[in-house]
């Protein structure tokens, strides 16, 4: 892995659907991981280099939020879980997101 290339590229309020296949987003040497809203606005898009190994970790991720986590192995480190959110004022109101968020990081401390 003695690549300079950025290994992970993490990116919010993406504004993607459906209507926009993947491919569209490509990134050479990436693999793209895509959480879009439903409505307008939002969502979040996970980019990695090919040669890291990324697992999505679709039980940690809740309807209710613009959420996306990966457990992330990187070679001579110890996996890592990487969680890319997104808060929208207005569809997400602080105090579901943060009892979100520490669900999310008690589920962390289980299959950690």
């Amino acid at each position: 892995m003695s690549s300079t290339k950025p290994i992970i590229i993490a990116v919010t309020e993406t504004w993607l659907s459906a209507s926009y296949p993947d491919n569209v987003f490509e990134v050479p040497g990436y693999e793209s991981y895509r959480r879009d809203r439903l409505t307008r606005g939002g969502g979040v898009t996970l980019y990695a280099r090919k040669d890291v190994k990324v697992k999505r970790l679709l039980d940690f991720e809740d309807i209710e939020f613009e959420t996306c986590y990966f457990n992330i192995s990187l070679p001579s480190l110890q996996n890592f879980i990487l969680g890319v959110c997104y808060r929208s004022h207005e569809l997400s109101p602080m105090p579901q997101f943060v009892d979100h968020m520490s669900n999310v990081l008690h589920a962390c401390d289980e299959v950690c």
